[in-house]
């Protein structure tokens, strides 16, 4: 089974005489409920029939009340040798699977279908009893499955996963809404942050580049990284932001630098609001640079344009669907961009905006890009599982940005390594430099640590290296929110001296970084870190040959 959006499908086959096709021996009609496992091979490991069967039909998309929505052509190939008989591919139903003898033996089989643009055919196997009740109680989101995508250290990703043309028809009926991956909250990912450029948003403008400074500025020097995507009519990945950029503050930083131009001089809300293709550019960003954990998509209103980009159409862009069928494709189109985005394995966090969100409809079109889990402002963010976050006022953006940011990263304590390697270019960014971390939280170890070894238990030290932009995240979670103190050492490299360290401070309550004493003892540094608060700290050092004093080199009596 193979659809963009992964859903209900319902298949039928009619299998030769020793082997079974999808429906059995007697065509019956079943429904079989894929989920995807990028990582596996499409063969069944359960006892299979003596012989061989072959079975031809369609793989349709349906509706909960059973209406057919896509239609595509397909065929099912299974073989089986092994005992006088036995229950094919592990298809367990008797609903899908019948006609089998008694008996043991050896089943595989292999799927052929037409792609879905945004899938890789999947491999398929059949939910369990469990499963299946938890996915007709999420109303056909399919729950309860996660996705094995091989990834680097960095976490991107390692599979050669492409993007695919869509060589379907356009979809018919509301796709089904693909489960959000749960997020594990943490500092230095890479996020993709998505912009509604779209003239309703015109009046707003400023503050919209407010909201999105705030969210760099709250990450800035954490080792985060973020990409961006604007949409109106069309979406567009900026030129100076093309990549996933870090985060850096203060003089030549990225925000200064990069970001800020871009917001002030390239950010010119107008025209149509193209969710479809705003999720798209996303997607290809998750495949050509590398998974984003994290997508946070900022709207302020429906959906009112949409790629014709299907099997037939013209490529063009179809705008001012406001009404009708045309509303109806604009949706439709960006919940399935939205599930591939999802199927990559990114948490997409939609953020509605704005007055003309204030109603049931236009709410329920944001949980189904994203999912049903809504936070409104009151009570604790939660954002390894929020869907969607309303903001009623355009003023209150930067505050909720902000929040999602610190949601992240507090507590945590960023280190910069920076070294004088006796050139003329001064301190710069070093990488492999080797830290050790010890946390005090509480009672003492009412804490988990999330970065550098999230396998680390609580008490224990951890030790990191500084990547290739020099910095090296700490980060714990304390059991309830408290204060921690934490005791930082660096592991010297020959020919270099400790050279001081300088920290900033940063929280949700005061955004501004300003700094914070630390206590220094030879190469080891100790700060109070508040439970809501970032801690950025730049450890400096100078390169010292041996057989100098003072950057002075002297000879011995014997001429060395």
């Amino acid at each position: 089974t193979a659809h963009s959006t992964f859903g209900p499908h319902r298949g039928a086959g009619a299998g030769a005489r020793g082997g079974v096709g999808v429906g059995g021996d007697k065509a019956k009609e079943g429904y079989m409920h894929a989920e995807i496992d990028w990582d596996a091979s499409p063969t069944s490991t359960d006892t299979g029939t003596v012989g061989a069967g072959a079975g031809a039909g369609v793989v349709e998309s349906i509706d909960s009340a059973g209406t057919t929505e896509s239609r595509s052509a397909g065929t099912v190939i299974l073989a089986g040798s092994g005992g006088s008989g036995g229950s094919s591919l592990g298809l367990k139903d008797a609903d899908l699977a019948e006609g089998a003898g008694a008996g043991a033996g050896a089943g595989a089989m292999a799927t052929s279908l037409v792609p879905h643009r945004g899938a890789v055919p999947p491999t398929a196997r059949q939910l369990t009893v469990a499963e299946e009740k938890d996915r007709k109680k999420k109303k056909r989101r399919l729950h309860g499955g996660g996705y094995d995508i091989p990834r680097d250290e960095k976490g991107r990703l390692t599979l050669g996963v492409r993007r695919l043309q869509n060589n379907g028809p356009a979809p018919e009926g509301e796709p089904g809404v693909f489960a959000n991956p749960d997020l594990v909250p943490a500092c230095g990912i890479d996020v993709i942050l998505v912009l509604d450029e779209s003239g309703s948003v015109r009046d707003f403008a400023s503050q919209v580049r407010n909201a999105a400074t705030a969210f760099l500025g709250a990450l800035a020097d954490t080792g985060s990284q973020v990409a961006v995507v604007e949409f109106s009519s069309e979406a567009r990945i900026p030129s100076t932001i093309d990549d996933y950029t870090p985060v850096t503050s203060g003089t030549g930083g990225t925000i200064e630098s990069i970001f800020e131009p871009y917001l002030e001089n390239n950010y010119r809300p107008g025209g149509w609001t193209n969710w479809d293709d705003a999720m798209d550019e996303a997607e290809s960003i998750n495949t050509d640079k590398g998974l984003a954990p994290l997508v946070v998509f900022v709207t302020d209103g429906d959906p009112t344009a949409y790629n014709r980009d299907y099997s037939g159409e013209d490529n063009g862009v179809t705008t001012g669907a406001t009404s009708g069928s045309a509303a109806d494709q604009a949706l439709w189109r960006a919940m399935e961009e939205a599930n591939a985005v999802k199927a990559q394995g990114s948490h997409i966090l939609v953020v509605g905006v704005g007055a003309g969100l204030n109603n049931t409809d236009s709410q329920q079109r944001l949980r189904d890009i994203s999912g049903d889990d809504e936070y409104t402002g009151s009570g604790t963010l939660d954002l390894s599982t929020v869907d969607v976050l309303r903001v009623l006022e355009f003023n209150d953006l930067a505050t909720q940005l902000r929040n999602v940011a610190f949601q992240l990263c507090a507590p945590s304590l960023t280190v910069t390594k920076l070294v004088d390697d006796g050139t003329s270019s001064g301190f710069e960014e070093a990488a492999g430099w080797q830290f050790t971390a010890s946390v005090t939280s509480g009672s003492g170890t009412d804490y988990v640590w999330v970065s550098p070894d999230a396998a680390a238990p609580a008490g224990s030290p951890v030790s990191g290296s500084t990547g290739t932009d020099g910095t090296l995240l700490f980060q714990w979670e304390p059991v309830s929110p408290t204060s921690s103190s934490i005791t930082v050492s660096e592991t010297q490299q020959t020919n270099y001296v400790f050279d001081g360290v300088v920290c900033l401070e940063k929280s949700l309550t005061t955004p501004t970084p300003s700094p914070l004493a630390v206590t220094v003892t030879g190469e080891t540094f100790t700060a109070e870190v508040g439970a809501n608060t970032v801690v950025t700290c730049q450890v400096k050092n100078k390169f010292q040959p041996q057989g100098t004093l003072d950057g002075h080199i002297y000879e011995d009596t014997n001429g060395n």
